[in-house]
């Protein structure tokens, strides 16, 4: 059974909405443990008891170092991955899910035909800060956030209160036709919270759709199960047995393709096992990918200039094809340009689902 190393970057926990680390990423690797000691060896000359990028990179010697790093002939896309996540974005696109997608449905109307939900989240995301400026749209941010985990009365009144007083500020400063995205909100406070009330407490925490990215990928190019190993604080942990459900072959076999994204179940997540990431090398070169990737890309979504440094790990992972992919915010809207024409017979959240139901069916049978 092939191992799948896995460390993440940038997690904030409960507080999702800290701008101030506005990046997320998550790295896998499936090197041996002897590969792992031999890249870890370039840092030996810091004398580091656990050799972590966050204490790597602020030094000038630090950064040649994890450049040489980056260099090594191993690390390249056939054996290492890093995902990254804008986190306000995915505070954006989990908005557009829960609460504008079913206005849609109601209409008759498949929000996922054209990626018109991220579409949807896109001009969301680079539109709204302009109109009324990063803090106000940080801050409505936050409340949504605070909604979704609290559930609490008072929380769900100041979301709603800052969506009245955001609608008034762009209606007064721009015109009634740019505050269009915000009535939604309007027919969910109609409908007193009914799809934030139900959305999960671990719905905006981005380790779970990041870590399915990394999954659905593993589980693609190998011919055998895989056993997951994270370093034991990650918040998989108390994931693990939905991520492991997603292999359950009680879901049948389905192969799907939206708009050339590959969807296949099972996958192949035979086992999860957390550990120290300071006795486990191969977790620790994870936790170098995925850092890398975060300092990075932090200075483009604080909308800043990369240093040389920055830029030329960004040059490296991308010229090595370790980068995976990126939930992040852009100015393509049309179906054109999100790749996004004809229409797509698959819908991958409701694929998902559906397959969670007859995993879960099928155990409930077998109980009773």
């Amino acid at each position: 059974m092939k191992s799948i190393y896995f460390d993440e970057s940038g997690s904030t926990g409960q507080n999702l909405s800290d701008f101030a680390q506005p990046v997320f990423t998550i790295a896998s690797t499936d090197i041996s443990q002897a590969t792992a000691e031999h890249l870890l060896s370039h840092f030996d000359r810091l004398s580091q008891k656990e050799v972590k990028y966050s204490k790597i990179k602020k030094t000038s010697i630090g950064q040649r170092l994890f450049l040489d790093f980056l260099n090594e002939p191993i690390l390249h896309g056939g054996t290492t991955k890093v995902y990254a996540v804008h986190k306000p974005f995915m505070i954006v696109t989990k908005l557009i899910d829960i609460i504008h997608e079913w206005i849609m449905h109601e209409a008759g109307q498949d929000f996922y035909q054209h990626k018109a939900a991220l579409a949807t989240a896109n001009v969301f995301a680079t539109t709204y800060p302009v109109l009324v400026g990063t803090t106000r749209f940080n801050r409505l941010l936050m409340r949504f956030v605070e909604a979704v985990r609290t559930k609490e009365k008072p929380f769900l009144q100041r979301f709603f209160k800052e969506v009245h007083e955001m609608h008034d500020y762009i209606v007064k400063k721009h015109g009634s036709e740019f505050a269009d995205f915000l009535l939604p909100i309007f027919a969910e406070e109609r409908a007193q919270a009914k799809h934030i009330l139900n959305a999960t407490i671990d719905e905006l925490d981005p380790i779970i759709p990041s870590f399915m990215v990394h999954a659905h990928h593993w589980s693609a190019i190998s011919n055998e199960m895989v056993e997951v190993v994270s370093d034991d604080s990650s918040a998989l942990e108390r994931w693990k047995e939905v991520c492991l459900e997603f292999s359950d072959p009680a879901g049948g076999t389905v192969s799907a393709e939206y708009y050339g994204q590959r969807i296949e179940y099972p996958l192949k997540l035979q086992s999860f096992r957390f550990v120290d990431s300071a006795a486990e090398p191969c977790v620790r070169v994870a936790d170098l990918i995925a850092g890398g990737l975060a300092d990075s890309v932090t200075p483009i979504a604080n909308r800043t200039i990369q240093s040389a440094y920055q830029k030329a790990i960004f040059s490296k992972l991308s010229e090595r094809e370790i980068l995976l992919g990126a939930m992040w915010p852009a100015t393509d809207v049309t179906p054109e340009a999100l790749d996004a024409e004809g229409e797509a017979k698959a819908n991958p959240a409701q694929i998902a689902s559906q397959f969670l139901k007859k995993v879960r069916d099928s155990k409930h049978t077998k109980s009773g």
